[in-house]
Formats: structure tokens, C-alpha cells, sequence
């Protein structure tokens, strides 16, 4: 749904909208914001967000251009679009900076009665080890490059999470229990 628009001139305007799907163990969130300033330019940033509950997924778009390759040559400055300008806009401006995804793995802790590291019964102490537990540095999320390209479908099969992306790689993973 539309979080915020606000009209910034009698025919410009600026929105922010968000999509969001919930599922039994991820989240998938996208986000568009879209800025047009009539007769000069306009601009698209796309963001999805794919959360699971070990790690991040988030790809990111910018798409950015002149009035004319949004309206056409020619096209007078205020010219109405319809209610779906923002996608008409990311269909036809050229992208700026290349799609990125990344992947932020999120710090997990061994829970009470499963063993392994993380502080738990017969665990390690919570800190140290592979990055597990509730302490030390190496805990910090950092975000990582996981791909190049934008995520163009997102499909859960069986116990794996399916992604592909617009570079026409396929990434399977697997979602935790």
C-alpha cells in the first residue's frame, strides 16, 4: 500500500509504497520510492527485503532519467501518467547504478537443551567459537554482496527457499527449522 506521498508542486510528486507477503518463517518486503519533478526528471529506488530468521536477503535498484525518456520527446511538463506511473517509470528510465543484493546473516544462539555452541547445555561458553552465541565481535552482522543483479522471483520448495535473480542465476537455501 502507499506509505507516504506527498505532492511537491502542482504536477510533481513523490510516493513511498510497500509491499509486504508473511509466510510461516520469512518475510518478504518491497519497497518503491518514486520521485518526479515535472519537466526535469524522475527517479525510481526499489529495495526488497527477504527475512528469514538467520539471515537478510536485500537487493536494491536505482533507476533515474530525464523527463523526456519517462514522458517521451517532446511531451509537455505536465503530463498525467495514471495511478501507475511509478511502475511506467521503472519500466522505462535506465538504471544508474547496477542491482546489488546482499546477505545479512544474523547472529544465532544455541537454544537451552539442543547442545552446541552458544552457551547452551553442553555447550561452549557463548563466546568465541564460529561466530555463535550472544558475545564477542565476530557477532557483528555485516552485510555481504550475495549476488549481482535484482531478485526477480522468490519461491519456497520444500525446505529450500528458491531465488532468482536477474543476472539468470538461481539460489537455493536452505531455511532453517
Amino acid at each position: 500500500g502507499l506509505l507516504l506521498q506527498d505532492n511537491l508542486d502542482p504536477q510533481s510528486r513523490s510516493t513511498l509504497r510497500v509491499r509486504v507477503v508473511c509466510t510461516g518463517s520469512l518475510l518478504l518486503a518491497s519497497l518503491r520510492c518514486f520521485v518526479r519533478v515535472n519537466g526535469v526528471a524522475a527517479r525510481v529506488v526499489d529495495t526488497r527485503y527477504l527475512l528469514r530468521p538467520d539471515s537478510v536477503l536485500r537487493a536494491r535498484s536505482w533507476r533515474e532519467g530525464r523527463w523526456a525518456e519517462l514522458a517521451g520527446e517532446g511531451a509537455p511538463s505536465h503530463v498525467d501518467l495514471g495511478p501507475d506511473e511509478d511502475s511506467l517509470a521503472a519500466a522505462r528510465l535506465p538504471v544508474v547504478r547496477p542491482p546489488l543484493t546482499e546477505l545479512l546473516r544474523l547472529p544465532t544462539a544455541a537454544r537451552p537443551g539442543r547442545g552446541g555452541e552458544g552457551g547452551g547445555e553442553g555447550g561452549g561458553g557463548g563466546r568465541g567459537g564460529r561466530g555463535r552465541g550472544l558475545g564477542g565481535a565476530a557477532l557483528e552482522p555485516r552485510w555481504r554482496r550475495a549476488f549481482g543483479g535484482e531478485l526477480e522471483g522468490v519461491s519456497v520448495d520444500g525446505s529450500r527457499l528458491v531465488v532468482a535473480h536477474s543476472e539468470g542465476g538461481v539460489e537455493r537455501l536452505e531455511l532453517s527449522g
